[in-house]
């Protein structure tokens, strides 16, 4: 086979385009490549960013809900202290009424001695309400709720 100058020419030029085609190729799949990469690189950060503001929102809470529970703690271990001391204060008041209303009616009924009988009940009778009213007077009774009232519709 012998090769004219028109075919080495025109081999030559399909080489030129093999090759020009070729590096198109090679320079495609590098662009290709390198924004593949990019992309890859993007979709990892905006990724790492999506779990590093969760990991943070879950410390928050997690510090928050420990400030809260102490925060309980601290109140309920205050309000059992005032709690109790306002208990011990009522039961003295409560006790010092008890025993003034007995020492009362026991120093009047002394004095009534030569009193007669029927002056004796009357006051015996009238302690006996002042005391009743001062075990009546105990902040510790419960007090019933209050009724809702119903609007008529008016």
């Amino acid at each position: 086979m012998t090769m004219t100058l028109k075919h080495v020419y025109v081999a030559s030029l399909i080489l030129i385009l093999a090759q020009m085609a070729s590096a198109q190729a090679v320079g495609a799949a590098a662009a290709s490549s390198v924004r593949s990469s990019k992309e890859i690189e993007n979709s990892c950060k905006i990724k790492a960013k999506e779990i590093a503001a969760e990991t943070y929102r879950g410390c928050v809470s997690e510090q928050k809900n420990a400030q809260i529970d102490q925060i309980k703690k601290e109140y309920s271990a205050k309000l059992q202290a005032l709690k109790a001391h306002y208990d011990s204060e009522l039961k003295k008041m409560a006790g010092g009424a008890k025993a003034e209303a007995k020492q009362a009616a026991a120093a009047e009924a002394k004095a009534d001695a030569a009193k007669p009988a029927a002056e004796i009940k009357i006051q015996l009778k009238q302690a006996a309400a002042a005391s009743a009213a001062a075990e009546a007077d105990d902040s510790t009774m419960d007090i019933p709720e209050p009724i809702p009232v119903e609007s008529s519709g008016i």
